[in-house]
């Protein structure tokens, strides 16, 4: 968090306080404990977080600081279960992909690795979902993670930590020639033509 971020932190603090504690104002001493405890979060973290709390919190008192943090973690993982589901349907399970967010290689290892998940029933996905957040809050701490979700086909990699996503496939794979002891970058649209990796549908 920033120093000239803390005028929209007072804003929101002060909103928590008239929703949760309309009685009475908040007090400046509670917005610098909490500027001062969120300190390693920036102000759109914080304002996302506060906003899940007012969506579950039932009892009228104010938000303690483990309340927000675990309502953003809760917000983290959703937002790593949509990017999954939204690779599945986008490159299925042939090709492993590289997730920003390593937390999502071991969630997916433990359900079975990537093909299950690619698989997943419809009828069932509304449960996978809450398997998926309730293991990425157990393994978010969990060192040495999966470097990616292994594809079946092991057509090559997708690495979604780059600006501009790419695949990395071995030549010698793809086109059945010679031996090539490194790996070409090339663009997405034209090497998934024809590939005949038939991707998983996500609706």
């Amino acid at each position: 968090m920033k120093s000239n971020d803390h005028e929209k932190f007072a804003e929101i603090m002060a909103g928590l306080q008239e929703l949760f504690v309309p009685e009475k104002p908040i007090s400046h001493t509670k917005i610098e404990l909490y500027f001062r405890h969120f300190s390693d979060w920036n102000i759109d973290q914080f304002s996302e977080a506060c906003n899940n709390v007012l969506l579950v919190k039932k009892i009228s008192t104010f938000p303690l600081p483990a309340e927000i943090r675990e309502a953003g973690t809760a917000d983290a993982a959703l937002a790593a279960w949509l990017l999954a589901r939204r690779m599945v349907g986008k490159y299925g399970s042939g090709l492993s992909i590289i997730f920003p967010d390593p937390i999502i290689h071991s969630c997916v290892d433990a359900m079975g690795g990537w093909l299950t998940f690619c698989n997943v029933p419809d009828d069932e996905k509304i449960w996978k979902q809450r398997e998926f957040e309730r293991l990425y809050n157990i393994l978010k701490d969990k060192p040495d993670p999966p470097t990616h979700a292994i594809g079946t086909h092991d057509l090559g990699i997708v690495d979604l930590r780059k600006d501009v996503e790419i695949l990395r496939i071995s030549m010698q794979d793809y086109l059945g020639q010679g031996q090539i002891e490194h790996d070409t970058p090339h663009d997405i649209s034209k090497l998934t033509e024809g590939i005949g990796n038939s991707p998983c549908q996500d609706g």
